[in-house]
This record gives structure tokens, C-alpha cells and sequence, in this order.
């Protein structure tokens, strides 16, 4: 069918560069299972020769290369456009957060506080400040010890097991996370967290951020992530607190405290109280909220149609390189 040249690695070089297309060799070489030869071992290896020796399959036309080399490096190049936007908006997040949370919205004067300058407006208080006012209920994370759920637990469906891996860009993934049967969570002592709760990673993975969704039930948490649950929302806005604990202002106390860039990065529940929070009036807390939660979107929807032009590209790797498609069977656009 048109792939008639039966190749290994070592012998398609750039020797062979009038009959071979050198970006389509780029594509080939990720499309080859070189990890299938490694063998079944404790430590795979691979060295030059056993490459080397892998066969490939080349389509005969030049022409047809070159046009499935344009192909894939065009969704190349949409997925790194969308990596641009998350990697700018994301700075422009961090960059616009720190100045909000020291100058504020309403352009009033500042005041110099233990964690520098804020409007004079503003409170500076702790978790348990908020706690002792019933603003904030306590902070609580998930079981310890030997009433930890395990592996064998795991269920296809039912309550959600949030690990802190499960919090990714401000949101719960409720589609790759673990689950427990409600029996098997039912029997657990803590960590029942419900819709609105904030929820912030304390251990190894230390400040992802999110809201728990609308769930039927509840989900569970492991001793990765703590919830904070907002008591009254007239005094505090769980969108605020959650666009607080990602600001800068936030952030680098809390990994100050908890040694973060350490495999051991852990910050306590006791800990965890003592660290201060910024609080606005309502109203400005909500405007603020608004504004991070337009740049979160932007980067969801970005992360989005990343992971959308990285399946296309997966798909048309394999598609192309088996000859299952071949180029002249569709036409790729901007």
C-alpha cells in the first residue's frame, strides 16, 4: 500500500536524506515502542545497538512524508500555542493577584502589616481567628493510620476519594479520581467534605487549590488535602478564600512553613491555623473573586484544547505512521 521500505533505526540517517524526509524521521522515532524491547526487568535499559536494531516501515513516496510531517507538526504547534496561554496567563494570574492583594480595588491608602502592605480597610486575621468567630468552621483533613481506605477498597463509582493529584487547575477531577462505596466511606471518622467546601493540599503536594463541586453525597479526603468550610458566607466568601489560599500572599507562608521543596513538604492541621488571612469587605471579596475566577477559566479553557489537540496528535501519530490513514484521504486546515 505504499509503505514498501522496511527499515531498522540505525540505518535511516541523514545518508538517506533524498528519499527521506528528516521532520517525518522526527515523528517516526516517537511513534517507535522503543521501551517494548527493554524486556521484562527490574531496571529496563535500552543502549544504542538494541534500538538500533528496531525495525520501521517508511512510505515510499517522499512526497507523502513530507505531508504527514506537515500534518503532525501543525497540531504540534497548536498544542504549544495553547501551552503559551497557560504558561502567560498564568504568570499574568500570579502577577495581577499580588498587586490586588496588596493595593486592593477601592485605590484607599495602606498600611504596613506582619506580611506587608495592605488597603488599611482590610483585616488581617488567622484560620483561627475565623474559627474562634464562626466564620470558618474547623479545618479538617482525611483518616490517618489503619482506617485509611486501600487499594482494595477502590470501587468504579461512588464517593469520590480526593487525593491531592485530584486538584487540578482550581477544580476536583471527579472523572480520574478513586472511589468508595458509601458503606466503606460511611465507616470513616473525618474528611467528609461537602459542596462549597475549599479545599487546599497540605503534604508533598503542597497549595492546590479547588471548590468541591455539587456531588450527591459528599466526597472523601485523604491526609493530602484539608477543607475549609465558610460558616458565614455574609462575612466570607468561600470563591474569595479559595482565590486567597492561590495568591502569592498566601502561598509563600504556606510553604514557608511547610518546607516546601522537601519530598517530606507537610503543614499540619495546628500549623495550618496560624497562618493569616486577608479579609476585605464582602463585596470586595467577591469582585476579587471574580476577576481570578475569569483568568481560571482562560487557563481551563486553554488546558482544554490542549489535552484535545494532544489526543488528535496521539491518534494521528498512530493513524499515519500504521498506514491505517494516509494523507490523501483528508485535508488539514489552520
Amino acid at each position: 500500500g505504499g509503505y514498501v521500505r522496511d527499515l531498522e533505526v540505525g540505518h535511516v540517517t541523514e545518508d538517506d536524506a533524498p528519499d527521506t524526509d528528516l521532520e517525518f524521521l522526527f515523528y517516526l522515532l516517537q511513534h517507535v515502542d522503543l521501551r517494548r524491547i527493554t524486556g521484562d526487568v527490574g531496571v529496563p535499559g535500552l543502549n544504542r545497538e538494541m534500538a538500533y536494531m528496531e525495525p520501521v516501515r517508511l512510505p515510499a513516496a517522499l512526497p507523502e512524508q513530507k505531508k504527514i510531517a506537515h500534518i503532525l507538526s501543525t497540531v504540534q504547534r497548536a498544542i504549544e500555542a495553547q501551552e503559551r496561554i497557560i504558561q502567560t496567563t498564568t504568570e499574568l494570574k500570579k502577577a495581577l493577584m499580588h498587586k490586588l492583594f496588596t493595593e486592593g480595588l477601592r485605590n484607599e491608602p495602606q498600611k504596613q502589616t506582619e506580611i506587608g502592605p495592605v488597603p488599611e480597610s482590610w483585616e488581617v486575621v488567622t484560620v483561627q481567628d475565623l474559627v474562634d468567630r464562626d466564620i470558618l468552621d474547623k479545618p479538617i483533613d482525611g483518616n490517618h493510620g489503619e482506617i485509611h481506605p486501600k487499594v482494595s477498597d477502590f470501587v468504579p463509582e461512588g464517593i469520590p476519594f480526593i487525593m491531592a493529584s485530584d486538584l487540578k487547575g482550581g477544580l476536583v477531577d471527579l472523572k480520574t479520581c478513586n472511589f468508595l462505596t458509601k458503606e466503606r466511606a460511611d465507616r470513616l471518622r473525618k474528611g467528609f467534605s461537602l459542596p462549597g467546601d475549599v479545599l487546599i493540599s497540605h503534604k508533598a503536594t503542597i497549595g492546590e487549590t479547588a471548590i468541591v463541586p455539587e456531588v450527591e453525597h459528599y466526597v472523601m479526603l485523604t491526609p493530602q488535602v484539608t477543607y475549609y468550610r465558610v460558616l458565614d458566607r455574609d462575612a466570607l466568601s468561600n470563591r474569595y478564600l479559595r482565590c486567597y489560599f492561590d495568591s502569592p500572599t498566601f502561598q509563600k507562608p504556606l510553604k514557608n512553613v511547610a518546607g516546601d521543596g522537601s519530598t517530606r513538604a507537610y503543614i499540619g492541621i495546628t500549623k495550618q491555623r496560624g497562618l493569616p488571612v486577608l479579609l476585605p469587605k464582602i463585596d470586595e471579596q467577591r469582585e476579587l473573586a471574580d476577576i481570578s475566577g475569569c483568568l481560571d477559566k482562560r487557563i481551563r479553557q486553554a488546558i482544554a484544547k490542549k489535552n484535545a489537540f494532544s489526543d488528535i496528535f496521539r491518534t494521528l501519530l498512530h493513524e499515519l505512521m500504521t498506514a491505517k490513514t494516509r494523507v490523501n484521504e483528508f485535508e488539514i486546515t489552520a
